[in-house]
């Protein structure tokens, strides 16, 4: 469960683009002093979720070229851990003029997994809605992961705010002499002292 970055703008720039016999020129912003360091991808907000640009670092990520990636759709990068309606929430709420954030476990080229955290961003463009996605490695670790925990005691804990409990494993019951039923769906700050 991850979650991401900053809104992008990436230089002007003309890409010009065959798909389905239609002709697209998609203008990228270059006022973004960090636009060269994180791995970004400028989306069309309407699914399939087309690939309008991205950027080196996004290139380099994945290990696609630019020229078999652009005008594909985003579900190249997809794959068995890949929460779809979780990328389809943070394009509607950057869409909504928010910025929206979310953890997703997306694939390279070569079909490895990685758990990132991404930012979306939206903003008009001269051929329709842009979305932006700002992609970093995240800490977070998938809930799967989580739960085949055995090295000590272990609490799920949802990466979205207020941050709740979702499962807490059975050493975690016995170190804190607490049943998982009394912690599922309470605030983490429950047990913690304020020393902590």
């Amino acid at each position: 469960i991850p979650a991401l970055c900053v809104s992008i703008q990436f230089p002007f720039m003309s890409l010009h683009m065959s798909h389905a016999h239609e002709r697209m020129d998609y203008h990228v912003p270059e006022d973004d002093p960090d636009s060269s360091r994180v791995p970004k991808v400028a989306i069309s907000t309407q699914e399939p979720f087309r690939i309008l640009h991205a950027s080196g670092e996004w290139l380099d990520l994945f290990q696609f070229s630019r020229e078999e990636i652009i005008g594909r759709n985003l579900r190249m990068i997809c794959g068995p851990a890949t929460n779809i309606m979780g990328l389809k929430r943070v394009v509607e709420t950057a869409v909504m003029a928010k910025e929206g954030q979310t953890a997703l476990s997306l694939y390279s080229r070569a079909g490895t997994g990685a758990h990132l955290s991404v930012k979306a961003s939206c903003r008009d463009d001269p051929t329709g809605e842009v979305c932006t996605l700002s992609m970093s490695l995240s800490d977070a670790v998938p809930l799967k992961d989580a739960l085949q925990c055995e090295d000590g005691p272990c609490a799920i804990i949802s990466a979205e705010p207020p941050h709740l409990v979702e499962q807490v494993n059975m050493l975690f019951c016995s170190q804190f002499d607490l049943t998982s039923a009394f912690m599922a769906g309470e605030n983490f700050r429950k047990i913690q002292s304020p020393s902590t």
